[in-house]
């Protein structure tokens, strides 16, 4: 920079005429005004004086190179001391970041593949199964009542039986006729059980659902398994519902619309609507009036299991039943067929390690729900997005001399704004095409008072006050900043006693005291979401995902921070410390997912081999039974799961430039955590509850703060701690900071203009949708030409346009137009 503005001076001075500066001259003597000296006594004294200053002045201008220098010099030694930096070292750092970049849009251009599937790549199983009746949609497990036990023998309070309501309330009165009918105040939890189960077998079969109750082998249990097969009641409930459900491919050709069979955007999901199937029955498109000539899957098994709870909980407060132990468990059944199909889709993950890592997000989708496939699609996008990360970290490793390397930090932070960017189109275009419109349900943990609901005055539902919601929730984020600042206060003392040297017991006793805090903030956590007190369960989700982030980024990085911003710290040797620290660190989070998976794999066998070995004999349990011993996926789980590759994806962003080998470390974790995940999903869990979201919610809030704070982090990194700014004053190194903060902020203005977080994709959906939903509802409707449906003219004026005869149109006031037109 400093040499174009000498040039550009050198050549400006060159250029300048001689005769200019005569004129020049005369016309400032002209115009020069007297400041402090006296004025001379005759014009002449003027223009000789002015002359003279001009030559001067453009003797300067001629010489500007060598003023420019003296000046950069002075100010150099000034601010920096005489710190001067190494230009070939610049230079280099300049071609390792163009050259990484170009890589990055090469790998992201035409290597990196999407989750995103035309739908006959996806179609599963659309013929209906062959009724089983231990088969089930949905399980609710009671206490058998053969089995008396004291702690079930015990009324309940009238305050536990309030909670069974239903939540909101759908009736009138905002009580349950169910809940009136079934309960007693005077009941104990055994005697509500049976209630419970008495008449839910009585109202299910009313309400078009197949029941079925067994016993378990130790006859500890009774097994409500519900199910929903007949197609008046799924086109009832459907209808209800208001669903989208994705169209054949065949029946867009059959419209007359021409799209690529190809195309992830081809067969986007319609209305489900009668009037539909109807019109398309009407136009010979149909066979037959059923949706199954249309629909893929009508409906998915996700959809099944949140219609039964949906319509269960218009009766009972399911979740509060659990709580007071009137019920056992509930979960949706696994579909043994859809989960073969779901294992066979996802073999990819099971077999080598493809370029491709590709996921069957959309059977997921309709298998676990929407919130768990985003998640397992943000975890397979960015272990993509990581493979076009190696061969620059590889690089960086291998070039690596001294701390830091410059050059390679910027390319780790451009990738993960275009990661970041890639993600965004695929959620967007995920969210299009699950889009359903549905009326979320309320949380049924949430509390307030009985009032007409601002929708239907008719019905009463739970509101809390506004003003006092607010309040509680303040006190939330007061108790969450305190808990914070008090947790990094101790980690921050016990690293401060051992002076950043910490030996073996100083690290177990540091490891300890993260445990203990994190043990300690799950109880502080639950009574922040209870007094918080959500009434949407996506808005509970996302205020529990953020503040879990938030306590394990301080549990996880605080020790790294301190032993890099700590004051006394010889730069080689934090560096160095740092660098085994992160290996250690990552290492463990991939141990750390192995481990789990073990643990709940042997979990299930113990628990099974216990119930044989009392019963004094191997016995064969039905598949529903067997379920009932696998481990939940609740809530805090999920957030678990997703804690590890966030975590690591931070230590790419805050400590990459410090440890490039982390980039492999952090794919081995992805990699893991998805391997992980599926194994429990498919041989040790229970199925998970369909939780619609609308993306992975705050997560991705949590991965662009850990991005804009790895920004930060890097450039003091760079600038305090690199071979560019070694040894130089504040100053400079304040300078350094500065100016990578201005590089990286250009260089992801130019990934966004590159990979621009929306690719159109999801608007093409929505245009598709609106439009294949259009045709399909008026193709079978009679056109209006039948005498019935016409429209009426006057008959006179009728006859003159078809004769032409204008001048015999009336106008508006009835008056006619003169045969011979004045002139």
């Amino acid at each position: 920079m400093r040499l174009l503005f000498l040039w550009l001076s050198w050549v400006t001075v060159q250029s300048l005429d001689t005769e200019c500066l005569g004129s020049a001259t005369v016309g400032a003597a002209l115009l020069q005004l007297p400041t402090t000296s006296p004025a001379p006594n005759n014009t002449l004294e003027r223009l000789l004086e002015a002359q003279e200053a001009d030559q001067t002045a453009f003797t300067r201008l001629r010489n500007m190179t060598s003023i420019i220098e003296d000046d950069m010099q002075s100010f150099l030694h000034s601010w920096f001391e005489g710190f001067g930096p190494d230009y070939g070292q610049m230079a280099s750092a300049a071609v390792r970041t163009v050259l990484g970049i170009a890589w990055l849009i090469f790998y992201f251009s035409y290597l990196y593949q999407t989750d995103r599937q035309p739908p006959d790549a996806t179609r599963g199983e659309s013929k209906p199964e062959e009724p089983d009746e231990l088969a089930a949609d949905m399980v609710l497990v009671f206490h058998h009542p053969s089995k008396t036990s004291a702690s079930l023998g015990k009324a309940m309070s009238a305050e536990s039986l309030h909670r069974l309501q239903p939540c909101p309330a759908s009736t009138i009165h905002g009580t349950s006729d169910f809940v009136n009918k079934v309960l007693k105040v005077s009941s104990s939890q055994m005697d509500v059980g049976k209630s419970v189960l008495q008449g839910l077998c009585e109202e299910l079969p009313l309400m078009g659902f197949d029941t079925h109750v067994f016993s378990s082998v130790d006859y500890e249990r009774l097994f409500l398994c519900i199910s929903l097969r007949k197609y008046a009641a799924i086109d009832y409930y459907l209808t209800k519902g208001d669903y989208h459900l994705p169209i054949r491919s065949e029946i867009v050709e059959k419209l007359g619309i021409k799209q690529s069979k190809d195309d992830p955007t081809c067969a986007p999901s319609v209305r489900y609507d009668q009037r539909t199937l109807d019109s398309l029955q009407n136009a010979g498109i149909l066979t037959e009036k059923s949706f199954h000539e249309i629909h893929d899957e009508v409906p998915s098994g996700a959809d099944k299991a949140r219609i039964i709870y949906k319509e269960i909980s218009e009766l009972l407060n399911l979740d509060a039943a659990v709580d007071e132990n009137v019920i056992v468990d509930q979960f949706p059944s696994h579909n043994l067929v859809k989960l073969e199909q779901l294992r066979a889709a996802s073999k990819s993950l099971r077999g080598s390690l493809g370029l491709s890592l590709s996921q069957p997000v959309t059977m997921l989708k309709d298998y676990v729900g929407a919130r768990l496939a985003f998640n397992f699609a943000w975890t397979g996008s960015y272990a993509r997005a990581l493979l076009g990360l190696f061969p620059p970290a590889l690089l960086a490793v291998y070039l690596g001399k001294g701390p830091l390397l410059l050059g390679f930090p910027v390319v780790f932070l451009v990738w993960g704004r275009m990661a970041a960017n890639l993600w965004r189109r695929d959620e967007d275009f995920f969210a299009a095409q699950w889009d359903r419109d549905q009326v979320s349900l309320a949380s049924p943990y949430y509390r307030g008072e009985l009032l007409p609901s601002p929708v239907d005055g008719n019905i009463l539902e739970r509101q809390a006050p506004p003003l006092a919601t607010r309040c509680w929730r303040f006190l939330s984020y007061c108790v969450m900043f305190f808990f914070a600042v008090f947790t990094g206060l101790c980690l921050f003392a016990w690293q401060r006693a051992y002076d950043g040297q910490m030996g073996t017991y100083g690290s177990l006793g540091l490891t300890g005291l993260i445990t203990i805090f994190g043990f300690l903030f799950d109880y502080v956590l639950d009574w922040m979401m209870s007094i918080e007190n959500h009434k949407w369960p996506r808005d509970h989700y996302n205020s529990f995902v953020w503040k879990s982030f938030v306590m394990q980024a301080l549990l996880r990085y605080f020790a790294l921070m301190y032993l890099i911003f700590q004051e006394h710290c010889d730069t080689s040797e934090c560096v160095a410390t740092t660098r085994s620290d992160l290996i250690s660190t990552s290492g463990s989070l991939s141990a750390t997912e192995i481990a789990l998976a073990l643990v709940s794999v042997l979990q299930v066998k113990l628990s099974m081999w216990y119930e044989d070995w009392k019963l004094g004999k191997e016995v064969k349990r039905p598949w529903v039974e067997v379920q009932s011993k696998y481990g939940q996926v609740h809530l805090r789980a999920q957030t678990s799961a997703m804690v590890a590759p966030v975590i690591s994806l931070g230590y790419i962003f805050l400590f990459g430039s410090v440890q490039p080998i982390l980039v492999p470390l952090a794919f081995a974790v992805f990699f893991v955590h998805l391997r992980a995940s599926y194994y429990i999903l498919e041989h040790c869990s229970q199925r998970p509850f369909p939780r619609d979201l609308e993306g992975v919610g705050m997560w991705e809030d949590a991965v662009s703060s850990l991005l804009t704070l790895g920004l930060l982090t890097t450039a003091f990194l760079v600038s305090f701690y690199g071979d560019t700014f070694r040894g130089a004053p504040w100053t400079a190194q304040l300078f350094g900071f500065g100016l990578f903060v201005i590089i990286v902020a250009i260089a992801w203005h130019f990934a966004d203009l590159v990979f621009p977080p929306a690719d159109g994709a999801a608007e093409l959906l929505k245009q598709k949708r609106k439009y294949v939903e259009s045709k399909a509802v008026v193709v079978g409707l009679p056109k209006p030409r039948t005498k019935a449906a016409a429209g009426s003219m006057d008959s006179k004026i009728a006859e003159s346009i078809r004769s032409a005869a204008w001048s015999d149109i009336p106008r508006g006031d009835g008056a006619k137009l003169n045969a011979t037109p004045p002139p």
